[in-house]
C-alpha cells in the first residue's frame, strides 16, 4: 500500500501515488489518520480518490487508538482520534473500496454499525494488540474477530498483521481461534 504525507507533501504524494499506480506498484492507499491532521471532508483529497477508482485501488484508513501513540505520549492518538463513522463520510465522496483498519479498537460497536449500513466498507484485523507488551488482550481480541465476523459477515474481514507490532504468528493464532 501506497501512503502519503497529507500535512506537508500533498500534492507530491498524489504526484508519486499516480505514477506508482500507472506502473502498477500498489495494491492500496493508506491513510494514517491518527499520526497525521487530516481533514477527511477536504476537498483536496478528491484526486486521491479519483486514483483509486481509476486504478481499482481501495482505500485504507488507520481508526481507533494507536499503540505508538498510547506508549510514547499517553495519548489515544498523536494527531485527531478517527472513529468509524468519521470514515464513513468517505463513502459518499467516491466509489472506491473502502478499508478500516485494526477493527477500529476500541470502536468495535461502531465499526459494526457502519460496515453494516455501507457495501464499499471493510475491515482488516491486524494490530489488535502489540505482540510484545498486550499478550493478556489476546483472548478479547479474538472475541472481537468473532462478533465482527458474526455481524458482518467472513467477506467482510481481510486479515493482516501489522508487523512487527502484531506479529503473523499472532495473527495467525487469533483467527484460527475465532
Amino acid at each position: 500500500f501506497g501512503s502519503l504525507d497529507v500535512q506537508h507533501y500533498l500534492h507530491q504524494g498524489i504526484n508519486e501515488l499516480e505514477e506508482l499506480a500507472e506502473l502498477g506498484a500498489l495494491k492500496g492507499i493508506k491513510f494514517y489518520t491518527c499520526y497525521q491532521q487530516i481533514d477527511l471532508a477536504s476537498p483536496q483529497l478528491q484526486p486521491v480518490f479519483e486514483i483509486a477508482e481509476q486504478y481499482h485501488l481501495p482505500l485504507m484508513f488507520h481508526s481507533g487508538y494507536s499503540y505508538t501513540s498510547m506508549r510514547q505520549f499517553q495519548r489515544v492518538a498523536i494527531a485527531n482520534l478517527i472513529t468509524p463513522k468519521d470514515i464513513e463520510k468517505i463513502a459518499s465522496k467516491t466509489t472506491a473500496n473502502i478499508i478500516i483498519s485494526h477493527l477500529s479498537k476500541p470502536f468495535l460497536s461502531e465499526l459494526i454499525e457502519v460496515v453494516q449500513r455501507n457495501s464499499q466498507i471493510s475491515a482488516d484485523m491486524s494490530g489488535l494488540i502489540d505482540s510484545k507488551y498486550d499478550r493478556q488482550e489476546i483472548p478479547a481480541s479474538i472475541g472481537s474477530i468473532q462478533q465482527y465476523v458474526q455481524e458482518c459477515g467472513p467477506d467482510k474481514l481481510l486479515i493482516g498483521t501489522d508487523f512487527p507490532i502484531q506479529t503473523h504468528a499472532d495473527s495467525v493464532a487469533m483467527l484460527e481461534q475465532a
